[in-house]
């Protein structure tokens, strides 16, 4: 990268504009790259909303780019009804959110609406527009996005979704902030087939005055994510959680789990940092 100009960049598009194609959630994408940092990750952080929320959270994004990630936060299929009487269609149609292809009836996604599809044109384009972000590195010689140095995280529907996308592909980590859940009224299928993604690669965060934290300790279950629950906001708590990807805010509730900016401690941790 060059960093000769340290700042903040901040580049904002929509699907529509890099593919005719697009005929869905044609929201406002934004990435964003802090050259003023100390020290860069050399991955991608990609931000899932929750349900029936525009490209973000926001809040995430900007915290972790501004500890060295490359960060974008996707327009993604997540205005439909997850919850299903069916253990099959909560994997499907998260998974048809990911790759466009027809997995089930519930909902409807093209190609061009999917996430990874979406990522891809995002990369392209960024690699075009900001050449001094090296956004390149980020893709495959083929143009498929660089699973490998690709972290996925998302807040609510986001957190399941990231969680989904990592059993299906080899990603670098997934962190899921007050999620994953797929567990009610029926346990989703997908949350106990073998994973793509390492489980010792992914975290899960909840509150424990959160109404869904129930279900989100089921998710930790039939995942198989390691250790037992720590809580993190008590007096003694500290990175690295007696090594535990179960994590708990016994003060938090579902908009806590989300915010990373009260609870830095722990996100970093999630996140891989400190850098080794």
């Amino acid at each position: 990268m060059d960093t000769s100009s340290p700042e903040l960049s901040e580049i904002r598009f929509k699907p529509s504009e890099l593919d005719p194609e697009v005929s869905d959630r044609d929201l406002e994408q934004v990435a964003l790259l802090d050259t003023r940092v100390a020290r860069f990750a050399g991955k991608l952080v990609v931000t899932l909303s929750g349900s029936n929320q525009p490209p973000g959270p926001l809040d995430l994004t900007r915290f972790v780019a501004a500890r060295g990630f490359h960060a974008f936060a996707v327009a993604y299929k997540n205005d439909y009804n997850i919850v299903q009487n069916d253990p099959d269609t909560f994997g499907d149609a998260r998974l048809e959110a990911f790759d466009g292809q027809d997995h089930t009836a519930l909902i409807e996604v093209t190609r061009a609406d999917s996430i990874e599809a979406r990522l891809a044109k995002a990369l392209a384009h960024l690699k075009e527009v900001h050449p001094r972000g090296d956004w390149g590195y980020f893709l495959e010689d083929d143009g498929s996005p660089r699973w490998s140095v690709i972290i996925f995280s998302g807040h609510s529907h986001g957190a399941s979704s990231a969680a989904r996308i990592g059993k299906v592909v080899r990603l670098d980590r997934v962190v899921s902030l007050a999620g994953p859940r797929d567990t009610t009224p029926v346990s989703a299928s997908w949350l106990s087939e073998p994973s793509a993604t390492p489980v010792d690669r992914m975290f899960g965060l909840t509150g424990e005055r959160d109404e869904q934290h129930p279900d989100h300790l089921k998710a930790f279950d039939l995942i198989g994510l390691p250790g037992e629950l720590v809580e993190v906001d008590v007096p003694g708590a500290a990175p690295p959680y007696g090594g535990s990807h179960r994590l708990a805010l016994k003060d938090g509730d579902h908009g806590a789990s989300g915010n990373c900016g009260a609870h830095v401690a722990v996100c970093e941790a999630m996140f891989g940092l400190p850098l080794p």
